[in-house]
């Protein structure tokens, strides 16, 4: 199945109720408020696209199961349902495999798992949506006795769905809220300013590291040696937390017996399994092994590669409520030199 986290059920959220997550309010996308025209105005230009709602969306990706990069949910006049409209967006990335699929095979996929998956759906028709013609579906449905009516379709390497709830003018509502997504160029918003300016910096363990932003070093229990700074640091709803810790090994790893060695390989791997999507990580520098995963926690998006050397283990970590790019994660971990 090619969009196996499509969710069509809401999970529910008021846009007038206050988050009481401390971490809630850090939501994965540039909010605005146009007052003139009573809209959210969206920047999710690293996925090659901006939205308007008409109440502002937030991250319910904690609330529901899926693997998707964006689920954010809300709902105008919660507490009336004469009047309540509900409005959910779902991205998410096409499985490894499928960004080289030609255009025509992939389209074919994608209407047998739609066709399949929601012949439940009354009215499933196929669109194409938008100017640029991304290849799509429309279909409506009832939820705890509210009309739904949402629109699926491809664009690039993701499959990105809009849903609205309303048994209040859905028609409208819907109209409405699909016409309010708009295709852009797909780059981020600080490289559409220009591309940050790298900071190589030197560890105080024998390696050095470049990022957009300074790393400082702070104790603490769990290693030997952390560091973390952030992109926009003083802005939570678009920051980016870049980290490193170390943990000195007691001998040098090639001086140990085979036992000891196995064991601490073990101790590794064990805890990658408990991730998500691990898998082996290309870094230049001298090691034993090196591992990156990708996870979601605590309603934030990591990822993360551990690196075993002769001395000691090294965890390199970026994440974010939005996400972080395979791209910007890679040469983090590629910036990793021994001084």
């Amino acid at each position: 199945m090619i969009i196996s986290s499509l969710i069509i059920a809401f999970a529910l959220i008021s846009c007038n109720h206050p988050n009481t997550n401390s971490n809630a309010d850090e939501l994965a996308a540039a909010i605005k408020q146009d007052s003139q025209q009573g809209t959210y105005n969206y920047d999710f230009r690293e996925y090659g696209f901006t939205l308007k709602s008409p109440c502002k969306l937030e991250d319910v990706s904690s609330q529901v199961k899926g693997d998707f990069l964006i689920n954010y949910g809300g709902v105008i006049n919660q507490d009336n349902p004469n009047t309540m409209a509900a409005y959910q967006l779902i991205v998410s990335r096409l499985p490894v495999g499928y960004k080289d699929v030609p255009k025509n095979v992939l389209e074919s996929k994608f209407d047998d798992f739609i066709r399949t998956s929601m012949s439940h759906m009354k009215n499933l028709k196929s669109i194409r949506f938008g100017y640029e013609g991304y290849k799509g579906y429309v279909g409506e449905t009832t939820h705890n006795g509210m009309k739904q009516k949402w629109a699926i379709f491809l664009k690039d390497n993701y499959t990105i769905a809009l849903t609205v709830m309303s048994n209040d003018n859905i028609e409208a509502k819907f109209n409405s809220f699909t016409n309010g997504f708009k295709s852009v160029s797909s780059q981020s918003k600080t490289e559409k300013k220009g591309t940050p300016k790298l900071n190589t910096q030197k560890l105080s363990f024998g390696y050095s590291v470049s990022a957009p932003c300074i790393l400082k070093q702070y104790p603490s229990q769990d290693a030997d040696y952390s560091y973390s700074g952030a992109i926009n640091p003083d802005n939570k709803d678009i920051a980016i937390v870049y980290k490193v810790q170390v943990s000195s090994l007691p001998m040098r790893y090639s001086q140990m017996s085979a036992y000891n060695q196995k064991t601490i390989k073990n101790n590794l791997l064990n805890y990658l399994r408990s991730k998500d999507n691990y898998s082996e990580c290309k870094v230049g520098v001298r090691k034993h092994f090196a591992y990156k995963a990708n996870y979601s926690e605590s309603g934030f998006k990591f990822k993360e590669c551990m690196l075993l050397t002769d001395n000691h283990i090294i965890e390199l970590m970026m994440f974010s409520k939005k996400g972080v790019s395979d791209s910007q994660f890679i040469e983090f971990v590629n910036s990793l030199k021994k001084n």
